[in-house]
């Protein structure tokens, strides 16, 4: 009978502390978090058209619809609220003899505010300094 009873507690215990191994994580309230992206136009040209395009060739653009809004000289523009990922810029714009001009650069990850200086042709992290209002 002591024996039926030190094996009732030992199964007891376990079964009670066995619990704690079993815990799922719910992440079904998980948001993927999102960022920034600047396109400043320090140059002296007006951009006629920009947007990023991700891997699989899907657009992301300030107004949504793949293509966005034109950039004057020494101006910036922004696209808000883009998921983590690869893309690259694509760009347009006229020269003084009018002559169209069409660019793209190589893919960045993007994992935080990013700004892209046309002139310098880079990326840098986090927002511009004269773009608070944007």
């Amino acid at each position: 009978m002591k024996k039926l009873f030190s094996a009732l507690i030992i199964l007891a215990s376990v079964l009670m502390l066995s619990g704690c191994f079993f815990y799922v994580e719910d992440t079904s309230s998980y948001t993927p978090p999102k960022y920034d992206f600047y396109f400043n136009n320090n140059t002296d040209y007006n951009v006629r058209d920009w947007y990023l395009e991700d891997r699989n060739g899907n657009r992301k653009s300030k107004i949504n619809d793949g293509y966005a809004c034109p950039i004057d000289s020494r101006e910036i523009s922004s696209i808000k609220d883009i998921t983590k990922g690869d893309y690259r810029v694509y760009y347009e714009y006229y020269d003084n003899l009018n002559n169209l001009h069409k660019y793209y650069t190589n893919y960045i990850e993007l994992n935080s505010d990013t700004t892209y200086k046309l002139q310098e042709n880079t990326f840098i992290s986090g927002k511009p300094r004269s773009a608070k209002g944007i």
